[in-house]
């Protein structure tokens, strides 16, 4: 039986491209278990490493962080499966997978640029009015989605480090006095959201069928003609 040397579990990718979607939880749980014992810390985060390329014709690679049109890309990913989650009381497919790698490149961004993606997440708004910040405040507690907590707690840190007012005035800090308070609210949210998407399908279908009554008039006139 061969056995990594511990030495070298902090080379290890969870993300690393070849591994299939068993093997990359497979390996995320054993270097979670590795930091658990390491750190003593519960639910552990791991946190990606820079490239390291300083030379050649890929070491302006990380300034793909830079861009305003990857920043929205993963803004709408996650805020989509929030919004889905929210009206429909479910989650969507391929869920999962979508936040994993979806929080996975903003702290991959945070870690080859800093500032700079800081900064494009603090300020940059999209059609919605909010950013990536004020989606990630609203994901840290959501009560479907508690198992990203700990990166976004990190990922929300990180961003304070250089822009802390604007963090600090999206974020929620609940307390046991509050917190029930907060789920009856989202509760109720919830569920108007669902009666007012059921009310549109409703008027959906009424007008499809009464289109389709038209369509068989129509034949029905043709037809005696």
């Amino acid at each position: 039986t061969y056995e990594l040397k511990d030495e070298y579990f902090d080379e290890v990718n969870p993300l690393f491209y070849h591994y299939t979607r068993n093997r990359r939880e497979e390996v995320d749980q054993i270097l979670k278990a590795r930091l658990r014992k390491k750190t003593g810390v519960v639910d552990p985060v791991i946190v990606p490493k820079a490239s390291g390329v300083t030379s050649g014709p890929f070491q302006i690679l990380s300034t793909v962080f830079d861009s305003q049109v990857l920043m929205q890309a993963v803004f709408y990913c996650i805020d989509n499966i929030i919004v889905y989650t929210d009206s429909l009381d479910k989650t969507p497919p391929s869920c999962e997978a979508t936040l994993d790698q979806s929080l996975h490149l903003v702290m991959l961004g945070l870690v080859e640029r800093g500032f700079n993606y800081a900064r494009l997440a603090a300020t940059l708004n999209f059609g919605s009015g909010k950013n990536l910040v004020d989606i990630l405040c609203t994901l840290e507690h959501h009560k479907v989605h508690k198992a990203y907590k700990a990166r976004v707690d990190w990922i929300l840190q990180r961003i304070a480090d250089h822009f802390p007012s604007e963090v600090q005035a999206r974020r929620l800090v609940i307390t046991k006095s509050s917190s029930s308070e907060t789920e009856e609210m989202k509760k109720r949210a919830a569920q108007a959201r669902k009666a007012a998407i059921m009310k549109q399908m409703k008027a959906q279908q009424t007008s499809f069928a009464m289109n389709l009554d038209d369509v068989d008039d129509d034949d029905e006139m043709d037809t005696n003609g």
